[in-house]
């Protein structure tokens, strides 16, 4: 699961549940079914559009309006192409009592006969805990997840839930905690996916 926000917001607000969190990383079914691949050209100019001037007439910019007013241009590049968005947390205003205090990120191996997915349904489960950032190669997880500030004075207190290390313990061993404070947060280089692409000419 990559940058997967919908779990976390779904939480703030109170909602019941989500609906198609957690989403992998690709995230369209398969599908049998002979489709025409986007040329390298026509991906790589989507990825370049974020640093682009809006006004910037380029294959990239069309190819992104047309992602987003056609169905069929969408369900052709899915399985080469997934949309993220990507948090600035600094910029992030609070609702209502909840206001971002840290990101966290845990990393552990897993201990044998535990799954890679036991350590994000007990997070979910059991935590009330939903990263957004989920990652496995079936013997290492890595996580990240939003962290709420301390309620202020006056907060109703929340019902208590398990502590989190202490739980991953049952899935989880070598672990690291790593928590960043939102004020200490800094993006040193953004997502530039555009840079994957060396195109001649």
């Amino acid at each position: 699961m990559y940058f997967d926000f919908e779990g976390a917001w779904s939480r703030v607000l109170g909602l019941s549940g989500t609906q198609t969190y957690p989403k992998p990383l690709p995230s369209a079914p398969p599908d049998l079914r002979p489709r025409r691949r986007p040329s390298v050209e026509e991906v790589a100019g989507l990825t370049t559009v974020p640093f682009l001037a809006p006004d910037t007439s380029s294959a990239g910019v069309r190819a992104a309006r047309r992602l987003s007013r056609s169905t069929r241009y969408r369900r052709r590049l899915e399985p080469y192409i997934a949309r993220r968005y990507f948090l600035d947390p600094t910029a992030l205003p609070g609702y209502l009592q909840w206001t971002l205090g840290s990101v966290v990120f845990v990393h552990g191996r897993l201990r044998d006969g535990s799954s890679p997915e036991s350590p994000f349904l007990f997070l979910v489960t059991e935590c009330g805990v939903r990263p957004f950032l989920y990652v496995t190669d079936g013997r290492d997880v890595l996580l990240a997840a939003l962290s709420p500030a301390p309620p202020g004075p006056g907060s109703r207190a929340s019902e208590p839930k398990p502590p989190v290390t202490d739980g991953l313990r049952r899935f989880l061993e070598g672990i690291e905690v790593f928590r960043e404070g939102v004020s200490g947060l800094t993006a040193l280089t953004n997502h530039r996916y555009d840079r994957l692409f060396q195109l001649d000419g």
